[in-house]
């Protein structure tokens, strides 16, 4: 477990992966110029779905990840990068 937490020592160990995640998602949405309502329509995603992803409070499929890599042009790896 301490090589693991060396590994992502960028990772914040008092917020949990669901956090983090969010996070990540409106990182990347928003340097993208994109709002919840335009990334919903782009990736055919629920505009509250998004907004429950980047709080925290939703969990996400694999089906979900590949959606939102092939939306962001990244792929899953870059996609979880971090978290």
């Amino acid at each position: 477990m301490n090589d693991l937490r060396k590994r992502n020592s960028h990772a914040k160990p008092h917020q949990d992966v669901s956090t983090r995640f969010g996070q990540r998602i409106k990182e990347l949405r928003t340097q993208r110029n994109l709002t919840q309502v335009g990334m919903a329509r782009e990736f055919g995603i629920n505009r509250s779905y998004i907004s429950q992803l980047e709080r925290g409070r939703k969990s996400v499929s694999l089906n979900t990840i590949e959606i939102l890599a092939l939306g962001l042009k990244l792929s899953i790896a870059e996609l979880l990068s971090g978290i």
